[in-house]
């Protein structure tokens, strides 16, 4: 029979083989699970690689677009800048026009009250002309009158100037009928006198120099 000292030593020896077994089989499982974790994590790390992958081409075109927008941002400032001077300038211009209006505005009061004044004289002017016209037409009125009183007076004068020549010329007439009924005589005739103007002329130059009737007036 094997002594009690050997069969504890083979007992010692089978349980440290279980126990080496054991440690076996878990380094086994270990190294599985770390197999395993190993390739999850190179699935993982495939993922990720992808992710960045995906992610520097989604940051490319990010600063692509961050580019594209920058230009347009850039563009659009240089258009408000623009903007900003032609609305100064417009502003300067309005302001300008401005001036220009309010010394266009005092220009034409000025000419407004030129021509006022001038319009004012110019009705004086015509008032007065129209009062002098006026006085000239009382005037030619009494003209007018004077010289019908004077034609009046002058057709009445030639009026009897041709009666006064008609019995002279009738006297004449009746002399002249009795002088052919008595013997001619040339001491006679020598002698005879002028026959005297027709009174009709020396109605018409007395009239002419003012001397019949009423004086004439201009």
């Amino acid at each position: 029979m094997p002594s009690v000292a050997g069969m504890q030593s083979q007992e010692t020896l089978m349980n440290k083989i279980q126990q080496l077994q054991d440690e076996a089989r878990y380094r086994e499982d270990a190294i599985e699970q770390f197999c395993n974790d190993a390739e999850e994590a190179r699935s993982q790390l495939r993922q990720s690689e992808e992710r960045v992958a995906s992610l520097s081409e989604d940051l490319m075109n990010r600063e692509m677009e961050v580019e594209t927008t920058s230009a347009e941002v850039q563009a659009l400032r240089e258009k408000v800048t623009k903007m900003m001077h032609e609305n100064t300038r417009l502003q300067e211009s309005i302001e300008d026009l401005k001036q220009d209006h309010e010394t266009q505005d005092g220009e034409w009061n000025q000419q407004k009250l030129e021509l006022e004044q001038a319009l004012q004289e110019h009705e004086e002017e015509i008032a007065r002309l129209n009062a002098k016209i006026a006085g000239q037409k009382r005037d030619i009125q009494e003209t007018e009158r004077r010289s019908g009183a004077l034609l009046d007076k002058l057709q009445e004068a030639e009026r009897k100037v041709r009666e006064a020549g008609a019995a002279k010329r009738l006297e004449e007439a009746k002399q002249d009928k009795l002088d052919s009924l008595k013997p001619a005589k040339m001491s006679d005739a020598v002698n005879s006198p002028v026959p005297a103007s027709k009174p009709t002329q020396q109605v018409s130059a007395a009239f002419l120099t003012g001397n019949a009737g009423a004086p004439a007036h201009s």
